[in-house]
């Protein structure tokens, strides 16, 4: 009996968690890994500015924990739907997240032009014609809120000017 009532009592909190397990998985984002002419496009065409996140995904902390804390937030994700066009360029260096000569050579382009002191993480924000609004380097465990308050002022200040 005992046994049937920690069972039952485990399926229960399983099926009170589960909504919220699933409302992280819908935070989830899908990263463009390049920017093209198509982004600059798509953000023009839409009023949107384009955020450019520098990462080493397998070898920086900062990096995984922004993601994680930030990036993974729904409040993220809301903003990117409505503002953002959103790259990640990596830079891993572990064998397995190894990326294509062509992708490593983009990825290092952009590096040369917008993150040329080699930070990490880097979020660089861009208007629509490839044009540097700002940008927030590090992170230093700021609260979703915080952070995206900083990040929307690098657009919004640009706009007050």
């Amino acid at each position: 009996m005992r046994t049937y009532v920690h069972g039952a009592a485990a399926l229960l909190f399983f099926l009170l968690i589960l909504p919220l397990l699933a409302q992280e998985e819908d935070a989830s984002l899908s990263w463009n890994t390049q920017l093209t002419e198509e982004l600059k496009t798509e953000a023009r065409e839409n009023g949107k500015h384009i955020l450019l996140y520098f990462s080493g995904s397998d070898w920086c902390r900062p990096c995984i924990q922004l993601k994680k804390k930030v990036f993974g937030s729904p409040a993220f994700k809301e903003l990117a739907d409505g503002d953002l066009v959103i790259v990640q360029l990596d830079f891993p260096v572990k064998k397995q997240n190894k990326l294509s000569p062509e992708h490593t050579a983009h990825n290092e382009a952009m590096a040369e032009k917008y993150n040329p002191k080699g930070a990490f993480p880097l979020v660089v924000v861009l208007d629509a014609a490839g044009t540097e609004l700002g940008s927030l380097s590090g992170y230093k465990g700021l609260s979703v809120s915080e952070y995206l308050t900083e990040l929307k002022g690098l657009w919004q200040k640009k706009a007050e000017n």
